[in-house]
């Protein structure tokens, strides 16, 4: 019997089965209500930034408010937290912090500071720690510090980033 995952799907099936979830766990714990990221639970939308990302607010599933940096991401989080309630992963956080380089000490007393990179999300599937991240627009300098940061997580800690 072949295992499906909701990431199998299409984006518009996608979107289906995530609000059907999220629908069944609302049924399930009413008193839940609003405790969990869907399509309806957006508190604001932010203005467009210079790559036309939109930065939203969405309640979290322990109650919490975060603001993600895109409508992108809100969703990537939507699909993971439902993955979870499924059994395929577990340990979700978001902006987790790795360090890639320790602060250092300079010849003339100064102090460089400690290159971190921080993941947008972070899971165990099989037992393995997985880090995505989010992006959109490739082509900026943003972009080519972030995939310096991706190859030194690779060194430093032997984590593949997986870009979406």
């Amino acid at each position: 019997m072949t295992r499906l995952s909701i990431t199998d799907l299409p984006p518009h099936m996608r979107q289906q089965a995530m609000r059907k979830l999220a629908e069944q766990e609302k049924d399930r714990n009413p008193s839940k209500e609003g405790s969990h990221v869907s399509p309806h639970s957006f508190l604001s939308q932010g203005e467009d930034s210079k790559y036309h990302a939109q930065k939203t607010t969405a309640v979290l599933s322990d109650g919490t408010v975060h603001e993600f940096d895109s409508a992108k991401e809100t969703q990537v989080y939507s699909e993971l937290l439902i993955r979870q309630k499924a059994g395929e992963i577990s340990d979700l956080r978001i902006q987790v912090p790795y360090e890639l380089l320790p602060k250092q000490l300079r010849s003339d007393g100064k102090t460089e500071r400690s290159v971190k990179y921080i993941a947008d999300f972070v899971y165990r599937e099989n037992g393995k720690e997985k880090v995505i991240d989010v992006k959109g627009y490739k082509k900026s300098a943003a972009y080519a510090t972030f995939v310096i940061k991706r190859k030194l997580m690779l060194w430093v800690h032997h984590i593949e980033i997986e870009e979406l």
